[in-house]
């Protein structure tokens, strides 16, 4: 899998928009050796890499820093337009991870159920099943559109692959509708976002 990866800068420096194709797993790999006490910076000063310095101020922790290179996006970038969601979570971005992860467990497909300020996720096969019922009291916001009920699947497998990046911000957010690219996002710092899409899979009732 490959991440296409924005740059539009302000307080960056930068100037213009800027495109670099990553390697989702190596990128996996780089971010875990990244410690809770070090700040991380990602800048690149040619169209080869991309540089990942891991600093901190405090005594015993090393500073560490990071190459990879960067790859060719062969396909056209994807357009996702502006989207009025109907479900909004906010949720501690570890404790979602860890949800996926067990979910993961059970099925390659995570189904969705949003209603009536709830949410639920569930995984099943021969094998068992997990079923985890989210309300506002369980995450940081939890937002559905009244009298809308929406049911969704989604490979999990890709959305493990995003939650790997939530050492980037504390909290993350979760946006759905009915038939649309679920999006995850990170707030990183001021108006540093990363953003992932993936789009819900077809069912076949045939």
């Amino acid at each position: 899998m490959k991440l296409c990866f924005n740059q539009v800068g302000s307080k960056s420096g930068v100037d213009n928009k800027q495109t670099y194709g990553i390697s989702l797993p190596i990128l996996n790999k780089i971010l875990r050796i990244c410690s809770e006490k070090q700040s991380i910076i990602i800048h690149s000063d040619n169209e080869e890499e991309l540089q990942f310095d891991f600093t901190s101020q405090e005594k015993g922790t090393l500073d560490k820093y990071l190459r990879m290179p960067l790859m060719d996006i062969d396909v056209d970038h994807l357009h996702i337009p502006d989207t009025e969601y109907d479900v909004d979570i906010e949720m501690d971005s570890k404790k979602f991870k860890g949800l996926i992860d067990e979910l993961s467990n059970f099925n390659e497909t995570l189904n969705i159920n949003c209603a009536e300020e709830r949410v639920t996720f569930e995984s099943s096969s021969g094998e068992g099943s997990m079923n985890v019922v989210i309300t506002t009291e369980d995450v940081d916001l939890l937002a559905v559109v009244e009298d809308k009920e929406i049911t969704t699947s989604f490979g999990i497998k890709y959305i493990s692959q995003m939650c790997q990046f939530y050492k980037l911000a504390p909290t993350c957010a979760i946006h759905i509708t009915q038939d649309m690219p679920i999006q995850l996002k990170y707030n990183i710092d001021g108006d540093n976002i990363m953003r992932f899409y993936l789009a819900p899979k077809i069912n076949d009732n045939s």
